[in-house]
């Protein structure tokens, strides 16, 4: 009947990896939720829990997202490598020097590997899918809302209905530029 109300009892909670900390901060907009991120005080960067005690060493692209857009670009990907693998050594370097993980880790860049876990209400999860499923989000985003739309459907396809851009609710584009789906807003 259109309430709306009935979804904030419904509440989901997902264990979100290896997300870049650009994409994070986007996550946690979404104030009406819950979240537990993986700490960068108190982790050391660079290794996987299970590997910490052997230092085995982690590879570039285990530790740092990746855009599609790098790819094309094979110079400037192998540009970003570098850089990336510049950071880390001085990054070691620091905490080997005795400075606390928890400034040594001002110098990594948003796009560390970062995990998460997220538990939002059914309700705050509709709105939050209206602007991230969006084709004009983010890409690291909105492939994130579309495995959690994947996700609710194993749990309840009836609930997964819910989850669709905004555009599909008002019939129209509001933003700057249309991505084709649904026309601009006449003004």
């Amino acid at each position: 009947m259109g309430h709306h109300t009935p979804f904030e009892h419904v509440s989901f909670t997902f264990g979100v990896e290896n997300i870049s900390r650009s994409c994070s901060h986007q996550l946690v907009r979404h104030r009406i939720a819950s979240f537990t991120q993986k700490s960068q005080r108190y982790t050391r960067f660079g290794m996987r829990s299970r590997d910490s005690e052997s230092n085995k060493r982690v590879e570039i692209e285990d530790l740092y997202v990746f855009p599609q857009t790098f790819q094309k670009h094979p110079s400037i990907l192998t540009k970003y490598r570098d850089y990336l693998e510049l950071g880390r050594r001085l990054y070691e370097d620091l905490l080997s020097k005795g400075v606390p993980a928890e400034d040594a880790r001002y110098i990594l860049p948003n796009s560390a590997h970062t995990s998460l876990i997220m538990t939002m209400n059914f309700r705050e999860l509709m709105h939050a899918s209206n602007l991230r499923l969006c084709q004009r989000a983010q890409w690291e985003i909105r492939s994130i809302f579309e495995e959690i739309k994947v996700r609710v459907f194993e749990v309840s396809p009836f609930l997964s209905e819910f989850l669709y851009p905004k555009c599909e609710i008002t019939g129209y584009c509001n933003e700057e530029k249309s991505c084709g789906r649904k026309p601009k807003k006449e003004s």
